[in-house]
């Protein structure tokens, strides 16, 4: 997974469908729990809702170790 959000910060169709397909048996196993008749509507949803926060963390801003430690230094004092 250390591939994602490397470039341009955002995904492509390819990661997508790697990280569909890495889910895909968590995704059914969670559906057993669902009636038969809105498992594939529930599949979508779940795959739907995952890459819409994939795509929200591409895009997050994350400060680096020291950045981090030089603005936790700077809110102690």
């Amino acid at each position: 997974m250390d591939f994602l959000c490397k470039d341009e910060n955002v995904l492509s169709q390819k990661e997508k469908e790697e990280i569909i397909k890495m889910m895909a048996p968590l995704i059914k196993k969670c559906l057993y729990n669902v009636s038969f008749q809105e498992r594939e509507d529930f599949e979508q949803e779940i795959i739907a809702k995952m890459l819409s926060k994939l795509n929200w963390l591409c895009l997050q801003d994350v400060p680096g170790f020291w950045e981090f430690a030089i603005i936790h230094e700077n809110e102690l004092e």
